[in-house]
């Protein structure tokens, strides 16, 4: 009999110890509310997606993906040709804003392209907006024009604004933008990624992939003084990995699975 009260006491517990939050981490919604997930309201980028994030859910921010069009106009949007979400054609990078305001997602709302000079950027407040700059034209399979894209994202004051970030892939956009910005560098390699921090000191800390970084890797990036923005979070199971290794952000495609596990 003492035995099984010992068990049933031993049970219950278990059974009532809550499991503990991370409370340190800060969301953002990927693309607003997540890419091509199969419950998605809104498309990615659109202004319908990124008001619902910010407004409804009351995320700490969104990332974005920036483009820029033919004459020199910064774009939303995701994908390396407009075929694959729009009913355009041919790539971003390849067209006048003229024809990109004519095009239309590929989706149930038919949301329009959003031009980022468009964004209401004072009315995020304290909302972290992070812009992913997408610096390659697939259609011509070559790079966009650095000084250009430099161009349009000062004409806009982004370095204004303390709140909003430019995450580059290529280490050669680094000398148009790091004096200037605040700047994430995006890399699926943590070591190279390290080096370069150590190089290029104005650099806020690294994007990375969940599986591609351990919680003692984003430990010695803090040591650093460096950040971590965790990505590629599409289901609870990623979600609450990359939460138990205690990144500075988690940029998650499942808006409201991540702020139920955060809080």
């Amino acid at each position: 009999m003492r035995c099984s009260l010992f068990i049933f006491s031993i049970l219950l517990l278990f059974s009532c110890r809550k499991e503990s939050k991370n409370t340190q981490s800060i969301a953002i919604g990927h693309a607003a509310m997540g890419l091509e997930m199969s419950n998605a309201i809104f498309h990615d980028n659109s202004k319908e997606a990124i008001d619902l994030a910010l407004n409804y859910y009351q995320i700490d921010g969104v990332e974005l993906d920036v483009q820029m069009s033919a004459d020199g106009d910064l774009w939303l949007y995701h994908d390396v040709n407009l075929a694959s979400s729009t009913d355009g054609q041919s790539c971003v990078n390849n067209l006048n804003s003229s024809v990109l305001n004519s095009i239309r997602y590929s989706s149930f709302h038919r949301e329009s392209l959003l031009q980022l000079d468009s964004l209401l950027i004072d009315r995020f407040g304290s909302k972290q907006i992070f812009l992913d700059l997408r610096h390659f034209n697939n259609c011509k399979e070559q790079k966009v024009s650095f000084p250009n894209f430099f161009n349009a994202l000062e004409s806009l004051h982004l370095k204004d604004h303390l709140n909003i970030h430019c995450i580059v892939s290529d280490p050669s956009l680094l000398e148009y933008l790091e004096n200037d910005f605040s700047i994430y560098f995006a890399t699926d390699n943590y070591e190279e990624g390290v080096h370069l921090l150590q190089n290029h000191p104005n650099i806020l800390g690294l994007v990375i992939r969940n599986k591609m970084v351990t919680e003692q890797e984003i430990k010695a990036l803090q040591l650093l003084g460096k950040k971590s923005i965790v990505f590629d979070l599409r289901s609870p199971a990623s979600i609450k990995n990359a939460l138990s290794k205690n990144p500075d952000f988690i940029m998650s495609d499942d808006i409201p699975v991540a702020l139920s596990l955060m809080h």
